[in-house]
């Protein structure tokens, strides 16, 4: 059961970062995509690879299901990096165009 609450609350971490850089896209004050989206994607990426190290160590546990929580959390972070930095910005880029 802990381990699939521990699941769900990466989920979490993930879409709150998501959640940052819309927010910040939406209420800047420069029309200027890429350099906000860059500023808060910075911040967002250095969150999410700190906490990437922190659950990479339980890649070395010596239990194999806290082994396999170790691989499952990393590969879901890892795969939230690369959505909120590429997806995400590539939707604010077209949604953008459209409204203009």
């Amino acid at each position: 059961m802990e381990a699939f609450q521990n699941e769900v609350s990466y989920h979490r971490y993930c879409v709150g970062n998501a959640v940052h850089i819309t927010q910040r896209v939406r209420t800047s004050s420069t029309d200027d995509l890429v350099k906000t989206v860059v500023n808060t994607g910075k911040a967002v990426m250095m969150s999410i690879l700190t906490t990437l190290v922190r659950f990479g160590r339980l890649i070395f546990a010596n239990h194999l299901g806290m082994e396999e929580l170790g691989k499952m959390i990393v590969l879901g972070l890892g795969i939230c990096l690369v959505l909120i930095i590429t997806l995400l910005s590539a939707l604010f880029a077209i949604f953008r165009k459209k409204a203009k």
